[in-house]
């Protein structure tokens, strides 16, 4: 599986922090996510290259989803616990999103990130 390096952006070119993600563009990446881990490093994740509806069945650490559209502006954020039945569901608000970024549970704010940052790729590690 690919691993990408993202840094997020403010508005004024900022870059606010940096992550390096796994990048789940097949069936059965975005399936399995990041489900059966014991845990995600706190500069870790995971980037779907769709946006669809999402779920916490066997992980085992919260989790930030972020939604983004195509040119990888935050639109949303929704905070997951724990919730290894998955019975908790998470879809985007809008229909503008494209993608959906998972990191670690309170990334998000320790980071002072908000919607209207931009997420951007800045490398990838074919492996």
């Amino acid at each position: 599986m690919d691993r990408l390096e993202i840094q997020f952006v403010d508005g004024g070119g900022y870059v606010k922090a940096a992550a390096y993600v796994e990048f789940a563009e097949t069936p059965e990446s975005r399936r399995v996510g990041l489900s059966r881990r014991s845990d995600l490093a706190d500069t870790g994740g995971m980037l779907f290259d769709k946006a669809g509806v999402y779920w916490m069945k066997d992980v085992n650490f919260s989790l930030d989803l972020l939604f983004l559209d195509k040119q990888g502006e935050i639109l949303e954020h929704h905070h997951m616990p724990i919730d290894r039945e998955g019975i908790k569901l998470y879809a985007p608000m809008t229909l503008k999103a494209a993608h959906a970024l998972e990191l670690p549970g309170g990334w998000f704010a320790k980071h002072g990130l908000k919607t209207g940052d931009r997420v951007m790729v800045t490398d990838v590690d074919k492996g």
